[in-house]
């Protein structure tokens, strides 16, 4: 259980001169402590300057350095207030503890400091005598009352009535007959109606779809756990659409491209000749019908992802669609596949 070991204490230090801006002497007159500390350094009124640097915090316990050295916090520059924790120290009882903050900054001579001393995890007092014996005293009460219990269960199955194999047999044939189960002739004239038997026509469909499906997967590549177009001759970031919107006539569509691990990459990070297309197309159709073919450019930017809007696309609730995005920068051209998730109805 965490909590306070006296008050906070807080004033206005010199630290470049160092400054001792915590001294309790003793911590605890009585009691051994695992204390942390808490120092918040700069108040909105009076705090460090903004330059930045190696701030030096020094523990003194009975004014010898805890771990050997004080311990450095490098500060980044325009840092004008702060919140540190010291990790956990163990604290003999009837011991002084000092925190001394050190700033490399001229300007840092008159800064607001506040430390609270937090208790974290004090040893728990060993039990009394009289604590012990009647632990124990309980649990024998316990004990005697499972014994009870345990002798009662046995006499009970000691009471239960034997049963030999024809009892068992002759139990079991009146359960199934009430039953009722199918016979073994029964289940071998019909396990399923008629109608739904799968047809030599259902078959023929079903291989002419994945074989659709094949004609596709078989132009990808995957590296990685990445399912891309050997467009590119090294590894290059990948494109993952978002579409975000089917309402209406109107399709909202926004493109991201990201890297191997799924960060977002700028694509004017990576080159400055940007280029893209967008095809959506029916997937298993007897003749191609694309239904999208878009162009963009750096100008449909908006915070690093490309965001068009695409008139009268003509999608279909219900069917499947496929799409490829090709953008290029530079020359190098970067592309994704898939198959769009499913168009709900246009309202």
């Amino acid at each position: 259980m965490i909590a306070a070991i006296g008050s906070a204490q807080n004033g206005d230090h010199d630290l470049q001169a160092g400054a001792t801006v915590f001294d309790a002497d003793p911590l605890d007159a009585s009691n051994v402590r695992v204390a942390a500390f808490y120092l918040a350094i700069g108040d909105g009124a009076k705090d460090l300057d903004g330059t930045g640097g190696d701030l030096e915090i020094s523990i003194l316990i009975d004014s010898v350095p805890f771990d050997g050295a004080a311990q450095v916090k490098t500060i980044a520059a325009s840092t004008t207030q702060l919140i540190l924790q010291t990790e956990p120290i163990i604290v003999p009882a009837n011991s002084q503890v000092e925190i001394v903050i050190t700033s490399p900054n001229v300007a840092d001579d008159d800064v607001d400091v506040t430390v609270q001393a937090y208790d974290v995890d004090s040893p728990a007092a060993a039990p009394t005598v009289e604590e012990i014996r009647s632990e124990i005293d309980s649990n024998s009460t316990a004990l005697g009352t499972i014994a009870t219990g345990i002798a009662a269960n046995l006499t009970a199955i000691g009471n239960l009535n034997d049963l030999d194999s024809t009892a068992v047999q002759t139990a079991c044939a009146a359960a199934l007959t009430a039953y009722d189960p199918p016979t073994n002739a029964e289940m071998e004239a019909r396990t399923l109606v008629a109608a739904n038997y799968a047809t030599a026509s259902a078959l023929t469909t079903v291989d002419t779809v994945v074989d659709g499906i094949k004609a596709v997967t078989d132009e990808l590549t995957i590296s990685d756990g990445v399912v891309s177009a050997s467009l590119a001759t090294t590894y290059v970031p990948y494109l993952v659409p978002n579409f975000t919107s089917t309402a209406g006539t109107t399709l909202a569509v926004q493109i991201a491209l990201s890297n191997q691990w799924g960060q977002t990459v700028d694509p004017e990070a990576v080159g400055s000749a940007i280029s893209g297309t967008l095809k959506i197309r029916e997937f298993g159709a007897a003749e191609e019908v694309l239904h999208v073919d878009a162009t963009f450019d750096d100008d449909d930017l908006v915070n690093e992802v490309f965001e068009l809007s695409l008139a009268d696309p003509s999608l279909a609730a219900d069917k499947l669609y496929e799409y490829e995005v090709v953008v290029t920068i530079d020359a190098v051209s970067y592309m994704f596949k898939d198959f769009l998730p499913t168009i709900g109805s246009a309202s």
